[in-house]
């Protein structure tokens, strides 16, 4: 039954009615014709309460474990159904707006904090942290050249000018805010895509508290995920592997 519950199709009719049946069927002659036998009672005498009870017991509890299997399968397959048919890319403009800002967010972070590190140790004399520093530096030429775009150029440029407005209207309240690229935003919506079909109740109930270890290890080997990045930094001539970690991790 469970292994075969795609099968079965239930309406709400037939759930109550089933559910009713686990208290009609101990009024039947067969219900008790079958006790007889389970306690070797003859014929024609009468079945104890003791018997009754374990009788009811018995169906009852095969009830409950049927409507627990069905209820287990129909909560997946709305959790199933609602994973496999969303779509990021058919969201509205508001929402893509969103994504590509939420993108543009994260590049902002690595981006300052590694001009940050660049100003606090630019004259440092360790080695160690000066060879932290090129890194830093090639980092910052690296989103400069290929993922942060003006908007003077972009607005211009983009295959996706209804995506800009969510970062547009809120420079008045936070001055600076970049925009990336239409090959990095989409990235972000490939990410965004597998975030989704990945954080979910169906998931969480899975993996627990390694949801998000088995999320970032899926995510590092995802080969096509890794195609994108790449792609993204096709003419810059830098490791751009360990920034895919530095961004999402």
């Amino acid at each position: 039954m469970k292994e075969n519950i795609a099968d079965v199709k239930f309406s709400v009719k037939d759930l109550k009615d089933f559910t009713q049946q686990a208290t009609d069927i101990s009024r039947t002659a067969e219900f008790r014709g079958w006790l007889k036998e389970c306690f070797q009672v003859p014929e024609n005498e009468n079945l104890s309460r003791a018997a009754i009870s374990i009788g009811f017991d018995i169906v009852q509890g095969f009830f409950q474990n049927m409507l627990h299997i069905v209820g287990d399968a129909v909560r997946q397959k709305s959790n199933d159904d609602m994973v496999s048919t969303l779509n990021v890319k058919e969201m509205d403009n508001a929402g893509l707006g969103k994504v590509r800002f939420v993108g543009a967010w994260a590049v902002s972070k690595v981006f300052k904090r590694a001009q940050k590190y660049v100003r606090d140790n630019l004259y440092t004399t360790c080695k160690d942290t000066r060879a932290q520093v090129n890194k830093n530096i090639a980092k910052i030429e690296a989103l400069e050249s290929t993922v942060i775009v003006p908007y003077e150029i972009l607005s211009v440029e983009t295959k996706y000018p209804e995506t800009l407005n969510v970062t547009e209207s809120r420079q008045f309240r936070t001055h600076g805010l970049i925009h990336v690229s239409d090959k990095y935003y989409e990235f972000s919506l490939e990410l965004e895509q597998r975030r989704i079909q990945g954080l979910n109740t169906y998931m969480l109930t899975k993996h627990g508290e390694g949801l998000i270890g088995v999320m970032e290890t899926t995510l590092l080997n995802d080969e096509q995920l890794k195609s994108i990045w790449h792609g993204i930094f096709t003419n810059v001539e830098v490791a751009v592997g360990k920034f895919y970690l530095i961004l999402y991790n």
